[in-house]
């Protein structure tokens, strides 16, 4: 749960960044 937590924080942090 802690990963799939972290890939939709990178994920997120993505589409901020874009």
């Amino acid at each position: 749960m802690l990963l799939l937590r972290l890939t939709v924080g990178k994920e997120s942090t993505c589409y901020h960044m874009e």
